[in-house]
């Protein structure tokens, strides 16, 4: 069984750097312009899904693998990519070790 989450964490880093990754290439106008129905803006959202990943690893292994950051704090594209390949890497050791799923 854990062979399989690590292919599903595996594949989520992936693709959270994927797209913070070319997203790195957009303006600022871009990356925090809005579209009625959505969350926010492109750059809130990956805030928002960064630091709901890191809540999900603290109750996984009960540490905070990243520095929560004030909401009044701007974060770029840089520093997600920073947490997320942090939050990939904690998740993927925890995976590795004996866990009850």
């Amino acid at each position: 069984m854990g062979n399989g989450w690590r292919d599903i964490a595996g594949h989520h880093g992936w693709a959270t750097t994927l797209l913070l990754t070319h997203c790195q290439g957009l303006d600022e106008a871009t990356l925090n312009a809005t579209a009625p129905g959505t969350y926010g803006s492109i750059i809130e959202t990956f805030r928002h899904l960064v630091d709901a990943e890191a809540s999900y690893m603290y109750r996984l292994t009960g540490a905070w693998p990243a520095r929560p950051w004030p909401e009044d704090e701007a974060v770029g594209i840089d520093i997600l990519l920073e947490r997320a390949a942090l939050l990939s890497e904690t998740l993927e050791r925890f995976l590795a070790d004996d866990w009850d799923d």
